[in-house]
C-alpha cells in the first residue's frame, strides 16, 4: 500500500496492517495516521470523447503513457543488525576463552609431576647384633619405593607404623610390621607400596647376626 506524507508529499510504501495506524514519514519525520486522506491513488486520465482526441491531438503523435511517482521503500534497521552483530560476536569470544581456559586447566592438572623426597640413600655399616633406623610421616596414599641390597650376607628389613609399634620392637618385644614392605634374612628386597597417614619407620635389623657385620646399600623414596 502506497500513502503520501501530508507534510513533505513524498509517498511511502507500508503495509495494510498500518491501516488506521501512526506511521513516520522517513523523509521528513512527520507523524501522521494512515487512513483514506493519505493513501495515494493513481490519477484518472480524463475522459474525452473520440471526436475531440482527434481534433486536439495531431494523428502523427503518440500516446504517452501517464507519469508514476517513485515509491520510496522503507530501508532496514541498520543500527539494530550492528548491534545484533556485536552481541554475537561478543558471546562467541566470552566461549571461545572459557574453552581455551579450560584446555589449559586441564593440560597443567595432567602434566603436574609428584613431590619426591628422599628417605634413605647410600651404603651404610651395621655392626653385629645392632640396627639401623630412618623414621619418616607420611600422608595418606603416599608412595613408599626402593630397594635394600645386601650382596654378600644377609639382613632383616622392617617397615613398622607408629611409635608404639617401634618401641616394641627397641625392647625386643613382639612387634606388628607391614609384611608387604618387610622381609627377613634378605639379600635383596625391593619395596613398592601406598601408605596411610602415619609416622613410620624403616629398620635394617642386625641383631640376629652376633659376629658378622654388613653394609647394605638402600634407595627409598616417598612420593607425595
Amino acid at each position: 500500500m502506497v500513502v503520501k506524507c501530508p507534510k513533505c508529499n513524498k509517498l511511502l510504501e507500508v503495509p495494510k496492517e498500518k491501516l488506521g495506524k501512526k506511521e513516520v514519514c522517513e523523509h521528513c519525520d512527520n507523524v501522521f495516521v494512515v487512513d483514506e486522506l493519505v493513501i495515494y491513488k493513481e490519477p484518472q486520465p480524463p475522459s474525452v470523447t473520440t471526436a475531440s482526441v482527434s481534433s486536439a491531438i495531431p494523428k502523427s503523435a503518440t500516446s504517452i503513457p501517464p507519469s508514476i511517482p517513485q515509491v520510496t521503500k522503507k530501508k532496514p534497521n541498520v543500527v539494530l543488525r550492528i548491534l545484533l552483530t556485536a552481541i554475537i560476536t561478543i558471546v562467541v569470544i566470552v566461549v571461545i576463552g572459557i574453552i581455551v581456559e579450560s584446555r589449559q586447566r586441564g593440560s597443567s592438572i595432567y602434566t603436574s609431576t609428584p613431590t619426591t623426597i628422599t628417605v634413605a640413600s647410600g651404603v651404610y655399616k651395621i655392626e653385629a647384633g645392632s640396627y639401623l633406623y630412618w623414621k619418616f610421616n607420611c600422608s595418606q596414599g603416599d608412595k613408599l619405593t626402593g630397594y635394600v641390597s645386601v650382596p654378600e650376607y644377609d639382613i632383616n628389613v622392617w617397615l613398622i607404623k607408629g611409635e608404639r609399634e617401634f618401641e616394641a620392637f627397641r625392647r625386643g618385644e613382639t612387634f606388628y610390621y607391614l609384611p608387604s614392605a618387610s622381609a627377613q634374612k634378605t639379600s635383596y628386597h625391593s619395596i613398592d607400596c601406598r601408605l596411610e597417614s602415619d609416622t613410620y619407620y624403616i629398620i635394617l635389623d642386625n641383631r640376629y647376626s652376633m659376629f658378622r657385620s654388613k653394609s647394605p646399600m638402600i634407595q627409598l623414596q616417598l612420593e607425595k
